[in-house]
């Protein structure tokens, strides 16, 4: 058998996304953080599928952070992704075969999910109902090390405080 070539297009698009975030020094040695930021998806319905899902997101996050020596810290994060859900109905991707090319995509029918032998059957139609959590655990240094001020905020090292 001669195999043809493969082609799955992905039709991306640029996107832009929109963050906001804060750190809190609690004491010398803790520090909370959070933020927040919302994506547009990269994806048009025509062209998503399973095997790389995008939608409209909407990201949440909390940190903290404690300070074990003046270049030396372990931070914890945790957060979630909220996902818009999608009902794809218009898939321009189909099962690809390179030995046997399906038919033309018009047919089939897309509310049911039912295909006759042979039809070209569409990888990205169906309901997405997507979303994510995830936690991170760190080591982090320092280059410049830190060192506390009197009031609870760091300065790099270095940096000269008013004495008492």
């Amino acid at each position: 058998y001669e195999i043809g070539p493969i082609e799955m297009p992905r039709g991306m698009q640029d996107v832009f996304s929109v963050g906001l975030g804060g750190e809190l020094d609690l004491n010398r040695r803790w520090r909370l953080m959070s933020g927040l930021m919302w994506e547009r998806s990269s994806l048009p319905d025509a062209f998503m599928t399973i095997a790389l899902p995008d939608t409209e997101k909407l990201v949440a996050g909390l940190g903290l952070s404690f300070q074990l020596s003046d270049d030396l810290a372990l931070d914890f994060g945790a957060g979630h992704v909220f996902m818009e859900d999608r009902d794809i109905c218009n898939s321009k991707l189909y099962q690809p075969s390179p030995l046997r090319p399906a038919p033309p995509p018009d047919q089939g029918d897309c509310r049911s999910g039912t295909w006759e032998p042979g039809e070209a059957v569409p990888l990205g139609n169906g309901r997405y109902d997507m979303e994510a959590s995830f936690v991170s655990l760190g080591l982090r240094k320092s280059l410049g090390a830190w060192s506390g001020s009197q009031g609870g905020a760091r300065q790099p090292a270095g940096t000269l405080a008013a004495s008492q």
